[in-house]
């Protein structure tokens, strides 16, 4: 049994390959999921399979978002590439598929961050940790209606819009930060692309730590939400539709 980001649960096959290559990097006898793509058809094109951490966790891994670059190295990052580094320590393991886990501070509420680059906003959380750290009195959320998301196994997730008064990592803080709310599907909160986006991401795998470095040398988030008012598929004949 196994479960995606959005909560979704399946029963998926396993299987063992004995080699994965990606640029120069291979890794040998890797576990896989082997499960139906239908539902994460995308509308440009479609994708055969997902690169997760459990191969990932053998490198250094560079995303670099503006150049649209990644790079996996065995060395850890230099001290001086990490000078005006945002820095954290992250936890991993089989749980979240060897995803890192970061400590942040939602709201003054301590609590841990699955790092889900397949997520496109910034921060989705359960329920329940958004009724334990909204400000008292105040509830704007705005619920989105039909299928709002996916994860890897279905296009079903609705969620409800709102805005994180107090965001805070490693030594920096964001206020007023647009967020997804997932109810009741979720059980970790997400932090996502449309955060991430904003640095260059270096994951060491091996040293257990995350460096962001700011873009430009600034730490500003766009404060937008990213929500463009609708959400469309792609059925399996083809055909384009509005899903939410």
């Amino acid at each position: 049994d196994a479960m995606d980001s959005t909560g979704a649960r399946r029963r998926i096959g396993m299987a063992r390959l004995e080699k994965i290559e990606l640029g120069g990097a291979s890794v040998r006898k890797v576990s896989a999921a082997v499960f139906d793509f239908s539902n994460i058809r995308l509308v440009k094109k479609n994708i055969d399979g997902i690169i997760g951490s459990n191969f990932l966790r053998f490198f250094t891994v560079t995303i670099e978002y503006d150049k649209k670059m990644m790079t996996l190295s065995k060395s850890p990052l230099k001290a001086a590439d990490c000078a005006d580094c945002i820095s954290m320590e992250f936890e991993s393991g089989i749980s979240h598929a060897f995803a890192p886990e970061i400590e942040c501070l939602l709201n003054g509420r301590k609590t841990l961050l699955v790092l889900d680059t397949g997520f496109g906003g910034n921060i989705m959380m359960p329920m329940s940790i958004y009724r334990d750290i909204k400000d008292p009195g105040k509830d704007a959320l705005r619920k989105c209606i039909g299928s709002s998301g996916g994860g890897a196994f279905e296009m079903s997730a609705a969620h409800h819009e709102a805005v994180l008064p107090v965001f805070k990592i490693g030594n920096a803080e964001w206020k007023n930060m647009p967020v997804l709310v997932a109810e009741p599907a979720i059980e970790t909160p997400l932090l996502g692309a449309g955060f991430l986006s904003g640095f260059t991401v270096s994951i060491d795998y091996p040293g257990s730590t995350i460096h962001l470095r700011p873009r430009n040398g600034a730490t500003a988030l766009n404060h937008d939400a990213t929500s463009t008012g609708l959400k469309i598929s792609r059925k399996n004949n083809g055909e384009t539709v509005v899903c939410g």
